[in-house]
């Protein structure tokens, strides 16, 4: 499996994207090699994303392939990278290319792919966001999904 990601700044998104990986590792992923690689608007050593890097190395044997230079633009912080279960000769000669198609630097790595001719595309589903309407009390919108929950059960 191949992901990409690019994480909002905003702390609401990082934490969707823990849940989101919790639920693929507990369905989708289970015995198949993947590899998430992207702008994680994170350094890999701090913050929400840290966070999913940790369940990754504790629940599938996860780890981070980096170039351990800084990515984007004249910044100092290393924010795109790959996290991924596949072995160290899986991925080789990750480096940064001359080319600017962005503020980030444009990485390329070669990818070694085990042979399986049974190959499947999956999309996992963004759960449903429910935006509070200005001048509505969170409070009362609260009630209003969770009233309109139950009477379509």
């Amino acid at each position: 499996m191949v992901g990409s990601v690019c994480t909002p700044p905003q702390d609401k998104h990082k934490r969707l994207l823990t849940e989101v990986v919790e639920e693929a590792l507990a369905t989708k992923w289970q015995g198949h090699a993947w590899m998430i690689t992207g702008d994680w608007n994170d350094d890999q050593k701090e913050g929400d994303v840290n966070t999913t890097e940790l369940l990754l190395r504790e629940q599938a044997q996860a780890r981070t392939v980096t170039t351990g230079a800084p990515t984007r633009g004249d910044s100092q912080r290393c924010i795109d990278y790959t996290i991924t279960n596949m072995p160290d000769t899986a991925l080789k000669d990750i480096k940064e290319t001359k080319h600017k198609l962005s503020d980030h630097k444009l990485l390329k790595m070669q990818v070694r792919l085990p042979q399986k001719t049974d190959r499947q595309m999956v999309q996992i589903q963004q759960k449903p966001t429910f935006l509070k309407p200005a001048g509505l009390e969170k409070q009362s919108w609260t009630q209003r999904i969770e009233t309109n929950y139950q009477n379509k059960k």
